[in-house]
């Protein structure tokens, strides 16, 4: 009856900028029109509230989606889904996003579409000549003092 897109919690990858306050954030030209993202690599779609997509509905209609957005605590039954003309850098794609009724202002870029715009990636092997002393310094926001 309904598809299911489950929303977990934030692992997000740093693209590439200097600036702390927006490394977790991307933005793409969507028609002309400037679109910031945050990156959600444990996101299994990409959100927008209603009042984000609505100033797209120029390009492209809000259309009927059926899915059901699981987050930490809640499901939201998705308002409904545009799809949208993302380019970043010299990439182009149109990409499906869910766009949900909400005050709370959604603008997130889930795993599947990070992956395609190069903004994550998988890492299936670790250097072990690194120092354990190395890795607590350079990813101490992330593991904190657990180690």
């Amino acid at each position: 009856m309904f598809d299911q897109c489950i929303v977990q919690d934030v692992w997000v990858a740093n693209i590439g900028t200097k600036d702390r306050s927006s490394e977790w954030k991307v933005s793409f030209n969507v028609s002309e029109k400037k679109l910031t993202l945050d990156i959600d690599s444990g996101a299994q779609c990409n959100i927008l509230s209603k009042a984000s997509a609505e100033k797209f509905i120029a390009i492209t209609p809000i259309t009927d989606s059926g899915v059901i957005i699981s987050g930490v605590s809640t499901r939201i039954i998705s308002y409904g889904q545009i799809n949208l003309p993302y380019k970043y850098r010299d990439m182009k794609k149109v990409i499906t996003v869910q766009v949900i009724d909400s005050l709370r202002s959604f603008q997130l870029l889930g795993r599947k579409d990070s992956l395609l715009f190069g903004l994550i990636a998988r890492v299936n092997s670790v250097d072990v000549s690194v120092t354990t002393e190395q890795l607590k310094n350079d990813y101490a926001d992330v593991i904190g003092q657990d180690i």
